[in-house]
């Protein structure tokens, strides 16, 4: 379209510079630049000016008060323009009708009465003298005329002989009224044909046949006769002739134009209308419905006549009045409460949409002020709601991840508590894994070197999960670490070789544990002493699950003797026990995180499916044994989230006569 525009223009421009325009001329180049150049012009025109009305209304319509507005314009006026137009061209089609009507029975009572004259005359006619006696027939026309033109203005009598001056149609009719249009007389041409109300009937005169004739022009004396009649202002249509047609306005002398001005200011202002009736053309007996008279129609004439000035028009006038006035109160108060409603609704949409920017800019304090206890209004309550919600939810995931950061870097601190290197033994393989289920874990493991060759292991699990119990962890490996670099045994001997050393640091542990945390708030411990040269191990076993020690003739024992968990009671007092670990032997300590592990139908796995498992894979390294726990314990769970921490300490006794067997494949 841009370049039909352009092409316009330039056509435009080579049509208005000079010398060029010849390209414009008589020829068939020049007429089909002037073709081509109305045709882009028309069509640029056309397209623009519907972008911009389209432009136009849709920022017109762009906000839903408006759209509101015209919708309420269009349904709330709309039919009462229609209505109120239809009314009117009713009201003035049936009152000029009506009015007109009222005319045309005027002019037909003045009919009926001229023949009734004409008969009444031809009745006086047969009893006149001899038609010698010319004096007294025209002393008796004359008197008769005179005495009808006070009834009938204008009216002419004529006294005819029964022959040739009457048309050939009213041969046989021995009387006939009504209305005739009469051409004018030869060598008149220009004159304007006549209407006129004529009345003829037959008889005779002295004993010879006569004909009385009466002829009432339709003039200004008669309509001013209808129009007292009729209570209007009627004038006479007069019908020109086929050559005055063609006679021109100007000239006409002055003298017609000044009666004519004369006259027109006369008339009452108002549309004109028309009254018609059916004439006959008086040479040839043709019936044809003509215009007689036009009068002025306005609504007070047309008042005056439908309701006149009786005490029932007065009743009606003002009954009609009381209508229309209640009709335009209706209509105005229909108006307010469109206005009202559109403002109760767009003003919302209108908050609700400027609210929308707030949030849109991360602004979620802003609120919508609430209008009104309706759908609209409980809409702003709900957006206030959301609005409220959204930034409850945004501040909490704000808090969310500064905690996960946190968990994050607690996590990171939390892998450093773990033994990062494991002690090296002649006589057995040690390892060990926990894995959290939140970020960090609750749950403890440890290996430390008492001396060369006597390592203390340890495996707690702190009630609860996530940042508390890791705090408590943490504590509880600090004790753990502390007290083990403290234990000290008579002159002499192993170091660590007293009958109650386990027993005793794990008094000392749960001591400290009870002055450092809530009554609340325990740990179950399992914890061990191994020396490598006897390959025996002394436990104390605080509340934790029963370690599983399966030798290489398959034969389990369950190490279960100690107390109840630290930091629960302090003064608790543990029992102590010592068991060996024979070569091809497995020691698995573990957390409750493992046995109670689910699968998808929320069956734990359970410590006897852990020993059948430990018992058939008893001749794995301990390093593909843990690696095979934890698959089984994955697959078992089919991939849901951990519950619990599981932690796992697998201790294995070396064959002396070579190395263990690895996982295969």
């Amino acid at each position: 379209m841009r370049s039909v525009a352009l092409l316009a223009a330039a056509l435009l421009v080579l049509r208005l510079t000079p010398g060029l325009g010849r390209l414009f001329g008589d020829h068939l180049l020049g007429r089909t630049l002037r073709v081509l150049t109305v045709l882009t012009i028309a069509v640029a025109v056309v397209t623009y000016v519907s972008r911009g009305i389209a432009w136009f209304w849709r920022k017109l319509m762009w906000r839903v008060r408006r759209r509101l507005a015209v919708t309420y314009l269009f349904i709330g006026l709309t039919p009462i323009v229609l209505l109120g137009l239809l009314g009117l061209i009713s009201a003035f089609g049936l009152s000029a009708e009506a009015m007109a009507r009222l005319v045309a029975v005027q002019l037909e009572t003045i009919t009926a009465q001229e023949l009734a004259a004409a008969r009444s005359l031809v009745a006086e006619a047969a009893h006149l003298p001899r038609a010698g006696n010319q004096a007294a027939v025209r002393a008796w026309l004359d008197d008769r005329q005179r005495i009808l033109r006070t009834s009938l203005p204008g009216v002419s009598l004529e006294l005819l002989p029964q022959g040739p001056p009457l048309p050939a149609w009213l041969a046989d009719k021995p009387e006939w009224g009504g209305l005739v249009l009469e051409a004018p007389a030869a060598g008149e041409a220009g004159a304007t044909r006549s209407f006129s109300v004529r009345a003829l009937a037959r008889g005779t005169l002295a004993g010879s046949p006569a004909i009385v004739l009466l002829d009432l022009p339709l003039d200004d004396s008669l309509a001013r006769v209808l129009g007292q009649a009729s209570g209007m202002t009627v004038q006479p249509h007069r019908v020109r002739s086929d050559e005055m047609r063609a006679i021109v306005e100007d000239a006409e002398d002055s003298a017609r134009e000044a009666e004519a001005g004369r006259r027109a200011a006369t008339i009452d202002p108002g549309l004109r209308y028309v009254v018609m009736s059916d004439a006959v053309d008086w040479s040839t007996g043709h019936s044809e419905e003509r215009t007689v008279f036009t009068f002025a129609w306005t609504w007070a004439g047309a008042v005056r006549q439908f309701l006149g000035s009786s005490v029932a028009g007065r009743i009606w006038r003002q009954g009609i009045l009381i209508v229309g006035l209640v009709f335009l109160c209706l209509e105005l108060t229909a108006l307010l409460v469109a206005a009202w409603m559109t403002r109760a609704v767009t003003g919302t949409v209108h908050e609700l949409h400027r609210a929308t920017g707030y949030i849109d800019r991360g602004d979620f304090t802003h609120r919508v002020r609430v209008r009104s206890r309706d759908q609209l209004g409980d809409l702003s309550r709900s957006f206030n709601d959301m609005a409220a919600h959204v930034e409850s939810l945004l501040q909490g995931r704000v808090a969310h991840e500064r905690l996960q950061r946190e968990v994050e870097i607690a996590a990171q601190v939390q892998s450093r508590l773990f033994p990062r290197q494991v002690p090296i033994m002649r006589n057995a393989e040690i390892v060990g894994e926990c894995r959290a289920a939140r970020g960090v874990a609750g749950d403890y493991y440890d290996f430390l070197e008492i001396a060369p060759g006597l390592i203390a292991l340890a495996l707690g699990d702190v009630a609860g999960k996530g940042l508390y119990a890791s705090l408590l962890m943490s504590n509880l490996q600090a004790s753990l670490r502390a007290q083990a670099a403290l234990i000290q045994e008579p002159r002499g001997e192993r170091a660590g070789n007293g009958h109650d050393a386990v027993a005793r640091l794990t008094s000392t542990i749960n001591n400290q544990l009870c002055r450092s945390i809530d009554s609340n708030r325990f740990a179950t411990l399992f914890l061990a002493l191994y020396d490598d040269s006897t390959r025996t191990l002394r436990y104390t076993n605080a509340g934790h699950n029963a370690a599983i020690l399966v030798r290489a003739d398959g034969t389990v024992e369950r190490l279960a003797i100690g107390g109840v968990m630290v930091g629960a009671f302090h003064g608790s007092h543990y029992d102590q026990a010592q068991t060996a670990l024979p070569p091809g032997s497995i020691l698995l300590v573990f957390s409750d995180g493992l046995s109670e592990a689910r699968d998808a139908q929320g069956q734990e796995y359970g410590e006897p499916r852990l020993l059948d498992f430990a018992l058939r894979n008893r001749n794995f390294s301990a390093e593909a044994l843990r690696r095979a726990v934890f698959e089984e314990i994955d697959r078992w769970s089919s991939g849901q989230d951990r519950e619990d921490d599981q932690t796992l300490v697998i201790v294995r006794a070396l064959q002396s006569s070579g190395p263990a067997m690895s996982l295969s494949a």
